[in-house]
């Protein structure tokens, strides 16, 4: 089942944003925790939120453990689509902060 758990802030008129907004999630180690990350063209600002108006760049799609697992806690993944060819790279990083002694929160930057 698919769940937004965020969003970025948009950044106009740039190949290579960089995004200072993050995203926590609540990181299971025991659980396999299969996270999607859309990207999108903005060519309705004030549709922001109704998707169905904008233009999908692609996606990527990844496990939660082995973003929290990797090397410096960061992975470089290549944007599926099946419009554009080339839809670049998105970087996905991620800090693990401590709720209490059984939780743990990972907090995601992205860039692309």
């Amino acid at each position: 089942m698919k769940q937004k758990i965020g969003q970025t802030e948009m950044i106009q008129d740039s190949l290579n944003p960089e995004f200072v907004t993050e995203i926590s999630a609540k990181y299971m180690f025991e659980e396999q925790q299969s996270m999607l990350v859309e990207v999108y063209d903005i060519d309705d600002a004030n549709q922001i939120n109704n998707l169905s108006k904008q233009e999908i760049v692609g996606s990527v799609q990844f496990m939660l453990g082995t973003l929290c697992s990797s090397k410096n806690q960061e992975l470089v993944l290549p944007i599926d689509s099946s419009v554009r060819k080339n839809s670049g790279k998105i970087t996905i990083m991620a800090e693990e902060k401590k709720e209490n002694l059984n939780t743990k929160t990972a907090k995601m930057q992205i860039g692309a």
